[in-house]
Parts: C-alpha cells; structure tokens; sequence
C-alpha cells in the first residue's frame, strides 16, 4: 500500500491550554510518513518554545505582524507542500481524535483515489444551539445536484476535517494567477470566518464531483470553548455570509482532473 506523503498545516494565535491536545495528537501519530508545518502568528502565550525540533516538523514564527489563518495557510500550501502532497489542516487550537487519524487518512486517499475527503468532526463544548453537533459536525455527503449548485448555496460540506491533495490548490494558479478567488474586494486575504469556503468551492470545481469523496468517522475535534475562535473574534454571520456571497459570485473555475 502507498505511503502517501502527509503534510500536516497548523496556524495559531494565543491558542493557551489548546495547543498541548494540538501539537500532542500531532506528534502521537503513528503513521510516520508526514511533516508538519505550523506558524505561530505573533502570539504571547509560549506555546511555540515548546515545539521540539525534529526533520519532519517546520517552525515558522510571525513576529513582526499577525496574517490571520487563511494568509498562513496560502503560504504552507503553496511554499512548503509539494504536489501529490496529502494536506490536512488541523488549527491550533483542535486536535485529532485519535493516534491512527493520518493512517486511516492515508488508507482513505489509497481507497478512494479521490483528490479530497469530506469529514468528519465532532465539536467540542459548543454554544446551546449548536449542542446537535457534539457527536458529528458540519460536513456530509455532497449530492451531484448540491456539487453543481456549489455558488448558489450558503451551506458548506467541507467542514473539518479539511484535507485535500496539494495540485489541487495549485491548480488555481493556473486559471486564477493571483489566487484573486481568495481574497476580498480589496485584493486582501480573506480572514473572516470563510477560508473553508473560499478554497474548497475553486478547488472542489477544478478536481471535479468523482474526486471529492465523503469520509463519516470523527477524526476531528473542533473546539468551541477557545474564546479567540475565528468567528467569535471577527464578526457576525451577516458579515460571514456577506463574504460567502462575494465568494460565490466569483468566476467558476474550469474542472482539470
């Protein structure tokens, strides 16, 4: 069976108590065919100084200023993943469920020849009325009807956990050379609440509906107790969904694979 080389990319800021369970279920993996790239976006708290320093992990600090989640994540993606590269986003202040999650990530990608996995999550100590996510979270089987109509709906199938091949985002360069699918209508990164969105809706469109593949384990915990949760730091759902429609009136992007 093929050892798919596995990046795995962590951003944080003052992600506390959080980045212990993050970086620990990180490190426990037994699958060993994988790096970790994670950036410290100019925090406080001292959690970088406690990444070890080995081969397969990357440090990056931010010190000067702070990007915010997306910008970081564009830079890991384009600058540290190489094509056939599997990535899989796991925040700073989330953490795996369990020591087998990049196996079965792997077995998965093998499986499925697919070019993205949708899924799946549970959340951790969310807000009441998001208590129906406790056991499992957003994300679900996406219909060749919902698949077409991806910019005419406000839903998102690609909830954590986020994992994709690298050449598909690459791939926007090709059609899109300045990622501008990506950024506001100020030609700046998105950074409010809509970074799943606005990379899986181009990315999901170039790899096609056959290569998008639906994963039902909880191999993820989302947490919703951090108070510097993206969304609760930068704003209401009528600026996210504000967002969210700016990015579906973009142009649609050719399918390739």
């Amino acid at each position: 069976m093929k050892n798919n080389n596995i990046t795995v990319a962590t951003t944080f800021y003052n992600a506390g108590k959080y980045f212990d369970l993050c970086m620990n279920s990180i490190l426990s993996q037994k699958y060993d065919n994988f790096k970790w790239v994670v950036i410290d976006d100019c925090s406080t708290d001292g959690n970088f100084e406690k990444i070890p320093d080995r081969k397969n992990i990357i440090k990056i600090r931010n010190k000067e200023r702070f990007y915010d989640a997306l910008p970081n994540l564009h830079n890991i993606y384009l600058n540290y993943c190489e094509p056939e590269d599997v990535v899989v986003v796991c925040d700073g202040d989330d953490w795996l469920t369990n020591k087998n999650v990049l196996s079965y990530i792997n077995n998965f990608y093998n499986e499925h020849n697919c070019m993205i996995m949708c899924g799946q999550s549970r959340w951790y100590n969310p807000e009441p009325r998001f208590k129906r996510f406790e056991q499992k979270g957003l994300a679900y089987p996406l219909t060749r009807e919902q698949y077409n109509n991806l910019r005419n709906s406000l839903s998102c199938p690609f909830s954590h956990i986020r994992t994709f091949r690298a050449k598909a985002y690459h791939a926007i360069e090709q059609q899109d050379p300045n990622y501008d699918s990506i950024r506001d209508e100020n030609g700046k990164i998105y950074s409010c609440g809509i970074a799943d969105i606005a990379v899986f809706v181009p990315i999901a469109e170039i790899v096609g509906y056959k290569n998008i593949k639906y994963n039902d384990k909880v191999l993820y915990v989302y947490n919703r107790e951090n108070e510097l949760n993206i969304d609760k730091v930068h704003g209401s759902s009528d600026i996210q969904s504000k967002n969210h429609l700016e990015v579906n009136s973009k142009p649609k992007f050719k399918q390739i694979y």
